[in-house]
């Protein structure tokens, strides 16, 4: 029985592929590992990654553009404005275009009200497939974590920086930065 959550970014099958050495009664101890780690993927980039059906509930903003809070945005089902938030159907709004890179809304002939909790909207969002690096980012945190937990100190944390008097070592106390970089590039402008 697997325990990977729907919002995992990696699969079991991947990380045996990769980490050749694993048995199958790694499984389990290492589907929950990919869970934190794509937890944390997600917590640095404010944003969940994987693709996934969304209902959003937003603040009108008196603007043409609204930033919709998941993204890259896949399709758009369904756009209600409605300021007595009952988003009946005659509060839905047709003439709309969405980018996807970007998760920009846009009413091309209107504005959304400055109104808080008024614009509904029904959409899909997220990466399908994962984008490769990202899910090299975490394959990364898995094991920087499986190694880190079974008490394999050896390498695992350290990393070194080279001084003007030689070579000092340095410990890492969060996930490995090349992982916490992807996850950052990942991350909207604010």
């Amino acid at each position: 029985m697997s325990v990977l959550s729907d919002t995992a970014l990696i699969s079991w099958e991947f990380t045996n592929e990769l980490l050749p050495n694993l048995r199958d009664t790694d499984k389990t101890r290492y589907e929950r590992l990919i869970n934190a780690a794509s937890k944390t993927a997600c917590r640095i980039t404010k944003r969940e990654l994987k693709a996934q059906d969304y209902t959003s509930i937003l603040d009108g903003n008196g603007r043409d553009v609204l930033l919709l809070p998941e993204y890259p945005v896949n399709s758009v089902t369904s756009l209600y404005i409605d300021i007595s938030r009952t988003f009946g159907d005659d509060t839905e709004e047709t003439n709309y275009l969405y980018y996807e890179d970007t998760g920009k809304l846009v009413l091309p002939y209107s504005y959304f009200p400055q109104y808080p909790q008024c614009v509904k909207v029904l959409y899909n969002a997220g990466f399908d497939p994962i984008p490769e690096d990202l899910e090299l980012a975490v394959l990364e945190v898995v094991l920087y974590n499986a190694k880190r937990l079974s008490g394999d100190a050896g390498t695992v944390g350290i990393r070194s920086i080279a001084g003007a008097d030689g070579l000092n070592t340095a410990y890492e106390l969060t996930i490995p930065v090349n992982a916490q970089r992807v996850f950052e590039s990942y991350r909207r402008d604010e």
